[in-house]
C-alpha cells in the first residue's frame, strides 16, 4: 500500500466522517475486525459521498500500515 506513504490521510472514525463531508476523501480503508455498527456507519457515509471502501485484515495491521503504534479501525486517504 504505497498510497499510505504518498497521500495525506486521516486516521479514526470521527476524522474520516468529517473529511467525507468535505469531499476531500479519495478512498477509505476499513479494518475487517471493526465493530459492525461502526462499519455500517462508515460504509453508509462512503456510499453517500461516492467514495470507495477497501478492507484491511485487522485494526492492528491498519494501524501499523498507517505508521501509528495503535490499532486503527478506519483510515481515509485524502486528495
Amino acid at each position: 500500500m504505497t498510497e499510505f506513504k504518498e497521500l495525506p490521510k486521516v486516521i479514526g472514525m470521527k476524522q474520516t466522517l468529517k473529511q467525507l463531508e468535505t469531499g476531500c476523501v479519495i478512498k477509505v480503508v476499513l479494518a475487517e475486525d471493526t465493530d459492525e455498527p461502526l462499519k455500517e456507519k462508515i460504509i453508509k457515509a462512503c456510499g453517500t459521498a461516492d467514495v470507495p471502501v477497501i478492507t484491511c485484515r485487522s485494526k492492528q495491521a491498519l494501524g501499523k500500515e498507517s505508521g501509528i503504534e495503535r490499532d486503527a479501525a478506519v483510515v481515509a486517504l485524502l486528495k
